[in-house]
């Protein structure tokens, strides 16, 4: 299901995902997100990957994280900066089947943020804790900072 975009694939990612995202999480108080130039600079010269939810040929959403491993925290840990599925494909169980296997893929401990208006994200994320039994973790406290009001969750796997 999780599928790694290639450098080629930015361009068509970009437009047929992630501006559809941008303009769904304006309506929640999001951000503007990246230009096109931005995010190939990001996915080309930074610890960050983009993967796309393939069900059955079809691109039905996208995660990009980023592995954060330097003195901002006290453990290294993956940031799911951004966790999105097409509105014609949710509540069908293709979020949980793409974080499952997000979750087999690390061991890390990872961090995310929910914009608290984002009241589906907001259950979507608390079903995944449960499900996983996911346990808090504790980054080191003010080397973290995010503008604006979203909601700071820090979580490993129970060991």
């Amino acid at each position: 299901m999780l599928r790694r975009i290639t450098p080629a694939e930015i361009p068509h990612f970009y437009d047929m995902l992630y501006k559809p995202y941008i303009e769904e999480l304006r309506q929640y108080g999001g951000c503007d997100g990246m230009t096109l130039s931005r995010l190939i600079y990001h996915l080309s010269h930074k610890p960050m990957e983009a993967l796309v939810f393939d069900v059955n040929g079809s691109d039905a959403g996208f995660v990009i994280i980023e592995h954060v491993s330097n003195e901002e925290l006290y453990v290294p840990m993956d940031y799911i900066i951004e966790f999105y599925v097409r509105g014609d494909c949710r509540r069908k169980g293709i979020g949980s089947e793409a974080f499952s296997e997000l979750l087999e893929m690390t061991d890390r401990p990872f961090f995310f943020t929910v914009l608290p208006r984002n009241e589906g994200a907001s259950a979507f994320w608390r079903r995944q804790i449960a499900l996983h039994d996911l346990r808090p973790v504790r980054p080191d406290l003010g080397q973290i900072r995010f503008a604006g009001n979203a909601q700071l969750f820090c979580l490993r796997k129970s060991r």
